[in-house]
């Protein structure tokens, strides 16, 4: 499964040019056939682990390719945030969510990505700083997956 960054109002710029050109309920029906169906990967979860890194990236003030990258505390903290995030909204296991990174780290590293923002909360006095941007990315995430219908 390849990650993908793709912004909401671009992906909402490219259905709204195919509702144009098909209408909705042949959209619907060319959507459900080429995604949901040959693609079973193409799923609910992604879609949130899409929503939880494209939130990082903005959150954290990176680009993708500073969030793609290795280096530097922000990253690597925004980078945990989404592991976090992603394993408590997701059924994605940890294999999933190294493959929609497509990382080539093992999944040992993850947990302890996972375990390290975890530790960050329990703990806010270490680093005030990124507490407070995982707590707003947090909000940020939580918003949007409860806006999905």
């Amino acid at each position: 499964m390849k990650s993908t960054f793709i912004n909401y109002s671009t992906l909402q710029q490219l259905i709204d040019k195919l509702i144009s050109r098909h209408g909705t309920e042949k959209t619907y029906h060319i959507l459900k056939r080429n995604l949901l169906e040959k693609n079973p990967e193409f799923n609910q979860d992604c879609i949130i682990a899409n929503i939880i890194a494209n939130a990082a990236i903005e959150k954290f003030g990176l680009t993708t390719k500073q969030f793609k990258s290795e280096g530097g505390q922000s990253v690597l903290y925004a980078r945990a945030s989404c592991y976090r995030l992603i394993k408590m909204h997701t059924r994605l296991s940890y294999s999933d969510i190294v493959r929609f990174f497509n990382e080539t780290l093992n999944i040992n590293k993850i947990r302890y990505a996972i375990r390290k923002a975890d530790d960050l909360l329990q703990v806010p006095i270490i680093n005030r700083e990124m507490f407070n941007i995982i707590i707003e990315h947090e909000k940020m995430v939580e918003e949007t997956i409860n806006s999905i219908p």
